[in-house]
């Protein structure tokens, strides 16, 4: 039953590799990935979630744990069957826990991912307690050297001492699915305080600029319907937003994306594009997708429409 479960899940995974039995508990995986550190961990990681049952229900629960001793080809091993021989070493003298872990041979190797498996845990803390703060960076406009804007940025301080800045944070919640909720959590905060912003600086047109991370399809599918309820029940002047988009995501379905995005611009707020040109997109997509404004390399664009 459970080389029959292994294997079935192994078999419906997305990643191409071979599995094996080594003793009645005790299976070896092998797989070729491009050579870097993130991309070994990466496919780890994904495979720990899929042989252990991942998010899925009615699981036999002598499978739920899985502990994992990895070896690297040329990294730590000259030759597979050293491979398989560091793997099994790390598994068998690894510390039995009650929660499935991922164990490496390289000393290197562990130091780096034990410090990105603590800022995960401690991300996950603090999403869970509610301790996200927001800053707000000033947009001016050079004609009149006046603040016209302020962008909402997530920040959180965690309790540790490792060194860690925000756009690691941000890969780290990408990973687990966290984005959505930290870029919503930011959403409700902002649209509270601009109003602040606006007695302090007296001014009752200024803006907002609130970033929506579409970091895969799934995500993006449905965060731009949640985002434009959210606007809508609240009482700013929603010609004074603006949703900042990145595109790591946002070709995948254009089509889909297109319908809100104009369902959001029939609403008053505008629809900016974030790092334009760094990922998948060209020119020809503005044609089909009717954003306000383009974000190049740190260039603001506007883009006008004519009738």
């Amino acid at each position: 039953m459970l080389k029959w479960l292994l294997s079935r899940r192994f078999s419906e995974s997305d990643s191409s590799g071979f599995i094996g039995e080594i003793s009645h508990d005790i299976f070896i995986g092998m797989w070729v990935v491009e050579k870097s550190a993130d991309q070994v961990n990466n496919l780890i990681q994904n495979m720990l979630s899929v042989l252990s049952g991942g998010a899925q229900e009615n699981q036999l629960d002598f499978i739920s744990i899985i502990n994992m001793g990895v070896s690297v080809l040329y990294v730590d091993a000259k030759s597979t069957q050293q491979l398989v021989a560091h793997s099994v070493q790390t598994l068998i003298t690894s510390p039995n826990k009650n929660a499935s872990t991922i164990n490496y041979f390289d000393p290197r190797l562990a130091k780096r991912f034990n410090r990105r498996k603590t800022l995960s845990r401690l991300l996950h803390q603090a999403l869970q307690s509610d301790h996200l703060e927001v800053y707000y960076q000033p947009i001016v406009d050079i004609k009149s050297m006046r603040i016209v804007k302020f962008e909402a940025l997530m920040r959180l301080k965690l309790d540790t001492d490792i060194e860690y800045d925000t756009q690691e944070l941000i890969e780290i919640a990408e990973q687990y699915g966290w984005v959505d909720k930290i870029d919503m959590a930011v959403t409700k905060i902002a649209l509270k305080d601009i109003k602040k912003i606006r007695q302090h600086y007296l001014i009752d047109d200024i803006g907002i600029t609130i970033n929506r991370s579409l970091s895969n399809d799934k995500i993006s599918s449905c965060c731009l319907k949640d985002t434009l309820t959210v606007l809508s029940k609240s009482d700013i002047d929603l010609n004074t937003v603006t949703i900042e988009l990145t595109e790591s995501a946002l070709f995948d379905n254009l089509n889909q994306q297109r319908v809100w995005v104009e369902k959001i611009r029939a609403k008053g707020i505008s629809v900016a594009l974030d790092d334009f040109g760094t990922g998948y997109s060209s020119f020809t997509y503005l044609n089909k997708l009717p954003v306000n404004i383009v974000k190049i390399d740190e260039i603001i664009c506007h883009r006008h429409y004519t009738k």
